[in-house]
């Protein structure tokens, strides 16, 4: 459970860990490859087209998460000035977590690279942020990238209550959480045959190796014919 709650943001650290492997409780990598929910490439893209239908601050922050693979306190830790058209990248400084600011979970940040599609969302999002300060009449713009209407932070609950109501309207399971789309972005690039060092500094793991033990399964298996080409 404290496993589970790290993965969905909701603790910065599972303090029973060490207890964890001192007593043989972790699971085996094979397990943990296998306890993960990811979404197929089918699923993944209906899942867009129907959050594409949400209000735009819901959607852009749901693909952000589906593109970006970031945690959910990431992705609400995000800045305007984090997103960097000209590059299609993203600045992860900052997660927003229990209602404080704090550090990545890698304990630093990372930048990450995005699609153009994603960029065309967030171009869209910022030109409605900019007419919804007229609007409102706000002195400034709000700190943060998603936001609610009294300028917050978006609150984690609602966006794993809006993600539901995408996947009942996708008619995908309900039990894909916002971690899940981490794991799915991860996955696919696996199978689009990205390399494992590029997924881990998109994800912002410790280390490549927990990138392959948690998606391992995803890795292509290889054949003979790469064998005989090294040796031509």
């Amino acid at each position: 459970m404290l496993r589970a709650a790290v993965d969905d943001g909701v603790l910065l650290s599972n303090p029973a860990e060490n207890l964890g492997r001192q007593l043989r409780l972790v699971a085996s990598k094979a397990t943990r490859q296998e306890e993960i929910k990811a979404m197929t490439r089918e699923q993944h893209r209906a899942f867009l087209d129907a959050a594409a239908q949400e209000p735009l601050r819901y959607h852009a922050s749901l693909f952000t998460l589906a593109g970006t693979g970031m945690r959910l306190g990431e992705c609400l830790g995000l800045e305007p000035e984090d997103i960097h058209q000209a590059t299609q990248q993203i600045r992860v400084a900052r997660a927003w977590l229990d209602g404080q600011v704090t550090t990545p979970k890698s304990g630093h940040g990372r930048t990450i690279d995005i699609s153009r599609k994603l960029s065309e969302v967030l171009s869209r999002w910022d030109l409605e942020r900019t007419t919804e300060k007229l609007r409102r009449g706000w002195a400034e713009m709000p700190r943060w990238l998603y936001y609610s209407d009294a300028g917050t932070p978006l609150d984690d609950s609602n966006v794993r209550k809006v993600m539901t109501r995408v996947l009942k309207r996708a008619k995908l399971p309900v039990h894909f959480t916002p971690h899940c789309l981490r794991h799915t972005h991860a996955s696919l690039m696996l199978q689009e045959g990205e390399s494992p060092a590029y997924v881990q500094r998109q994800l912002g793991h410790a280390s490549i190796q927990l990138t392959v033990d948690t998606y391992g399964k995803w890795l292509p298996m290889g054949s003979k014919g790469a064998v005989v080409a090294s040796t031509k």
